[in-house]
């Protein structure tokens, strides 16, 4: 059973892909909406499916814009449906925790389950051109830009796998971010510029039970740019085949993101689906010990900057495959996994050669007779696993 496990202070995790950055993933602290406490921890309203809370669903309680929220024990029919997409709509800053990730069921008829983000049209993110980034310094340089007309303060610069806030606009060609860069000093990086990101999700020990087919979406489906977010002790059950996906990061842009502890089931395309159009710019992904059965392509697909360890996936296409489709950057940590039953277990998309240096080490593979362990499957101009040592 878990006791509910965030409270009114930020909690930070340390990525050794971050070259120093120290990323905070923010909970509300607000007294005036905090009314309610559990287990010690804090929280601005109570789903009860007895009566006993302020709310019998989780989707009126989003409907009535609560962001922090508690769920007891028992199971929830929840067809609401938000802004005309067929899901329930999350934002910024929202934090959803069962009280037991078994016992907590969320139940739902619709095709999407949970959105995160601005659902309506329009680009992501400001692409065009590439950016110089100096060691210890906070000004941005950029080519070929026209940031006065696509660039705001508050908006984010994703570049490299890390997220920086921009500070303030000074022209076409330069930009002040809120906090120094502390990597590399280089130029002609790629970059996005967000547009409607989503900061500050996190989800936790709940267990939702698709019982209709979705398709090209994520049963939790993750609309627009997300920065600092988690994904922990989730279950997703899909009672139907689905040409879904449990997890999709549609939202081309993501950054500094976790998902722990979490176990996919059923008939998906991918459990964890991360290909934006952006993949040099994304990454800072952690994730760690995640069970995942029963994907028709990939139980995993990540970007660039990445961490995979301790996950147990099976009897699917492929378990985890490194999507560097648009740079061939690579540069993930893939370790101490267990890949069973599958055609393929560890596979590479890459499209140009260059920084493809992956580091592979101490996975369990065993994949189907006509398999491979290792996939190197180059689209293009090659490219290849670099250090992929000491696997079984």
């Amino acid at each position: 059973e878990v006791t509910p496990a965030i409270g009114d202070t930020q909690f930070e995790e340390n990525n050794p892909l971050s070259q120093g950055n120290t990323y905070y993933y923010p909970t509300i602290v607000n007294p005036s909406v905090v009314n309610t406490v559990v287990g010690g921890f804090m929280y601005e309203t109570i789903v009860d499916a007895s009566g006993n809370g302020d709310y019998t669903t989780l989707g009126a309680a989003i409907k009535a814009g609560k962001k922090r929220i508690f769920i007891r024990k028992g199971t929830y029919t929840e067809n609401e449906w938000g802004a005309g997409t067929g899901g329930l709509s999350i934002d910024s800053n929202t934090i959803i925790i069962g009280e037991h990730r078994d016992e907590v069921v969320l139940n739902f008829d619709n095709p999407k389950q949970i959105i995160i983000g601005d659902s309506g049209s329009g680009s992501n993110g400001y692409t065009t051109g590439t950016v110089t980034l100096t060691n210890g310094s906070s000004t941005v340089t950029g080519s070929g830009t026209s940031w006065l007309a696509n660039a705001t303060a508050g908006q984010w610069l994703i570049t490299k796998g890390r997220a920086y806030k921009i500070s303030s606009v000074t022209d076409n060609t330069n930009l002040v971010l809120e906090n120094i860069y502390q990597g590399i000093t280089s130029s002609l990086n790629e970059y996005g510029i967000t547009i409607n990101a989503t900061t500050g999700v996190h989800l936790k020990s709940f267990t939702i039970q698709s019982r209709k087919a979705s398709v090209g979406a994520g049963i939790i489906d993750v609309f627009r740019p997300l920065i600092h977010s988690s994904f922990d002790d989730i279950k997703i059950l899909s009672q139907v085949y689905s040409s879904s996906n449990a997890i999709d990061f549609s939202g081309e842009f993501f950054s500094a993101i976790r998902i722990t502890n979490c176990v996919f089931r059923g008939g998906f395309q991918y459990g964890i689906y991360m290909a934006g159009a952006a993949d040099e710019q994304n990454g800072n992904v952690i994730i760690t010990n995640n069970s995942i059965t029963g994907c028709n392509q990939s139980g995993i697909l990540i970007p660039s900057f990445s961490i995979i360890s301790n996950n147990f996936i099976s009897d699917s296409n492929i378990g985890i495959t490194v999507n560097s489709e648009t740079t061939g950057r690579g540069l993930c940590v893939i370790t101490s996994n267990i890949i069973i039953r599958c055609i393929n277990g560890i596979s590479s998309i890459q499209n140009k050669s260059g920084y493809n240096n992956n580091v592979i080490v101490g996975n369990i593979v065993w994949t189907e007779e006509d398999g491979n362990n290792f996939d190197i499957n180059s689209i293009a101009t090659g490219g290849s696993f670099s250090n992929a040592g000491q696997n079984i």
